[in-house]
């Protein structure tokens, strides 16, 4: 973990083979900032023997429904690359959305020599509010995305990481969208999408 506090807006922490970062994204970012440096030299820290998979968090989105947060992106999408960060996690906009392993909002398909290609980027934002406008063209270049109320989940071990969404029959519908029509019948909440990653353990890196 780190030793830096909370009270400073950013943090990290081990939990299993994860390391897990958390940025201020209300802050500044920018390459010169402290939380830009502070990021930097946390995940030049980062065993990956011990933690070989580093997802990065925070509220505000990087890309979303099609499109790329130019001033968040530009901060710390060259730094997040660079760092092989496997996954970011956010939440801001009231969806769920996965996108590919994306770079400068081009979705990347060759390898480095370790077999890392780009970060994988999450909206885990379907908690409850009423949803975001989107499409499902809109989804479709970059990924996978849902419009219904849920959750997420993410387990990991040294080789395997799989973060699943499901859909939330607890609450009961809302004026913007339905439940599926096998929502609760088994008193489980049906899952709408899996993510899964595989890397080789040693990474290399």
């Amino acid at each position: 973990g780190s030793d830096v506090t909370q009270t400073q807006g950013w943090y990290s922490f081990n939990d299993g083979p994860v390391h897990v970062v958390m940025l201020t994204t209300e802050w500044d970012l920018f390459e010169g900032s402290d939380q830009h440096a502070w990021l930097e030299a946390d995940l030049d820290a980062v065993d990956r023997k011990v933690t070989p998979w580093v997802i990065v968090t925070g509220h505000r989105q990087l890309y979303s429904c099609a499109k790329r947060n130019k001033d968040i992106a530009d901060a710390i999408e060259p730094l997040l690359l660079a760092k092989r960060v496997d996954l970011v996690v956010v939440g801001h906009i009231h969806l769920a959305q996965r996108t590919c392993p994306i770079f400068n909002g081009t979705c990347v398909d060759e390898a480095d020599e370790y077999g890392f290609k780009a970060p994988v980027h999450a909206i885990v934002g379907h908690a409850g509010m009423t949803v975001s406008a989107c499409t499902a063209e809109r989804f479709g270049p970059w990924g996978w995305g849902s419009l219904q109320h849920g959750y997420a989940t993410l387990e990991a071990n040294l080789t395997d990481m799989r973060v699943k969404f499901y859909t939330d029959c607890e609450g009961g519908p809302t004026e913007d969208w339905t439940h599926p029509a096998d929502c609760g019948k088994d008193g489980s909440s049906p899952l709408l999408h899996t993510y899964e990653a595989a890397m080789p353990y040693p990474r290399g890196y």
